[in-house]
């Protein structure tokens, strides 16, 4: 009950008053598929050096990575996390080796998973790869547990309460009520009402991108769309300087599909043509590690791919795929009507080959998608003279060439390959130096039940802020007589 009250008095914008003397500010970055962690200390603000360190992981290749899967095992009780992002992965294979690793909860992308269930109902369960369940209150306070522990080891010498943490989410969150549920875990955790702030992925941009341009020239009083080209979803806000250290918002949140997802829509849809429906069907089914790694071959090639340099792309082609890439190829040729799509395609013992042309036509409609977005909003809004893209899409030349092409009358700011935009954003946030302020709507709610009283028949109904937002105005009823009231 105490907590719930230090919830209630706590601000709903996510961002502290900028009264903050924290020493230390922590960001933990949730996005749909991986996870980071990072902190900067005050005094090398202070110095002029937005220097973040953060956490590295060891992936199984024994590679580093500053990024870590949203990957958890926790042990039997329920209560007790076992492992964490690639640690988790390999302590899971472990355990099936020795047939224990029904005993256990292993979860993947819980964010995703979140993200999905919470469109539905607030009382969130999540299944794991064995189909038991688990709240998500109690998986995610334990992920935050975690991260409260591991910058506890980085920073030995500083004592808790000199400590900000900044928790930083995909902006759907905001939109499904999701926020206040990723409040709630990390107070669950142990972390101080008063030392915590929620904030969307394009809110700490915001506030990254403010400081930049703050140090060349003076930007109060500018407008500037931001744009999130993630793995899921697009989404766009316009944001105005009012003054150093305070962003606020010029139009509200806009959420779409597209960018990342269409992409590996459109590679599946290439992969059929080329290997059939049913080799495509029993490659994805019977061999899930190597249609994973597949696919991901796929992604980082496109984020190296350019249209105007490249002439052919080459791509590892698993052993099971070898024969009936052959086979559908032959096929293919010696049809009358060769298509198009199969001119050039070559494949040898281990490696499929393609002209540049046919990846091109692949990438184009989700890089497409997102600037007719872009394209559409800046259309009303004559006084926005900057535009700044980051997210996973956004690393893709294709879409950054497009997008600077298709503006080339505003400044086009690309954070793609400074993937520490938002955790830069968000330490500026702990260390008190940045805050958003929001645009005020009648209500924040995620769900809104209507009630009627007829003099026949009574009813209620439900709909989601989600489904709203989403263009989907779609409401759940229930319809019986009065005299059964």
């Amino acid at each position: 009950m105490e907590k719930g009250k230090q919830f209630e008095q706590h601000t709903k914008q996510g961002a502290p008053s900028c009264l903050t003397k924290a020493l230390i500010a922590v960001a933990i970055e949730f996005n749909m598929e991986t996870s980071r962690l990072a902190f900067c200390t005050r005094d090398s603000y202070n110095k002029g050096r937005l220097r973040i360190n953060g956490k590295t992981w060891s992936t199984v290749d024994n590679c580093q990575t500053i990024s870590a899967p949203i990957t958890v095992i926790i042990k039997p009780d329920g209560k007790t996390l076992h492992g964490y992002g690639y640690e988790a992965e390999v302590l899971y294979d472990e355990l099936k080796l020795e047939n224990k690793h029904k005993q256990y909860y292993f979860f993947k992308d819980i964010s995703l998973k979140l993200m999905k269930l919470f469109k539905e109902t607030n009382d969130v369960h999540l299944i794991d790869e064995n189909r038991k369940t688990l709240p998500a209150l109690t998986v995610f306070t334990l992920v935050i547990k975690f991260f409260k522990t591991a910058i506890h080891r980085l920073c030995q010498l500083c004592d808790e309460q000199d400590k900000y943490y900044v928790i930083i989410v995909p902006e759907i969150f905001q939109e499904i009520g999701a926020i206040d549920f990723m409040r709630n875990a990390a107070l669950e955790a142990g972390i101080n009402v008063k030392q915590l702030a929620v904030v969307t992925e394009i809110d700490a941009v915001s506030l990254f991108h403010q400081k930049e341009t703050h140090n060349k020239k003076s930007s109060t009083g500018k407008k500037f769309m931001i744009v999130n080209a993630g793995s899921y979803y697009t989404t766009f806000v316009v944001h105005e300087s009012t003054d150093f250290g305070i962003v606020k918002e010029s139009t509200a949140v806009e959420i779409k599909k597209g960018g990342g997802k269409m992409l590996k829509k459109a590679f599946k849809k290439f992969c059929i043509e080329l290997f059939g429906k049913d080799g495509y069907k029993t490659f994805k089914s019977q061999s899930k590690q190597e249609w994973s790694e597949f696919e991901s071959d796929f992604l980082k090639k496109t984020f190296f791919f350019d249209p105007f340099t490249s002439t052919f792309v080459r791509m590892s082609l698993p052993s099971i795929l070898h024969q009936k890439c052959k086979d559908m190829l032959s096929n293919k040729f010696s049809s009358r009507n060769k298509p198009k799509t199969f001119e050039g395609i070559s494949v040898s013992s281990n490696k499929v080959c393609f002209p540049a042309e046919l990846m091109q036509t692949t990438i184009d409609p989700s890089v497409q998608r997102v600037i007719f977005y872009i394209n559409r909003t800046m259309s009303n809004l004559a006084d926005v003279d900057t535009v700044i893209v980051f997210g996973e899409f956004a690393k893709l030349p294709m879409l950054k060439n497009g997008v600077k092409k298709t503006f080339f009358s505003k400044n086009v700011v690309f954070y793609g390959e400074d993937t520490e935009a938002a955790l830069k954003g968000a330490v500026i946030i702990g260390l008190g130096f940045g805050q958003i302020e929001k645009i005020d709507r009648v209500h924040d709610s995620a769900v809104v039940a209507a009630i009627d009283f007829g003099t026949t028949f009574s009813g209620w109904a439900y709909s989601l802020r989600a489904n709203f937002d989403a263009d989907r105005t779609k409401a759940f009823t229930k319809l019986w007589k009065s005299g059964s009231i």
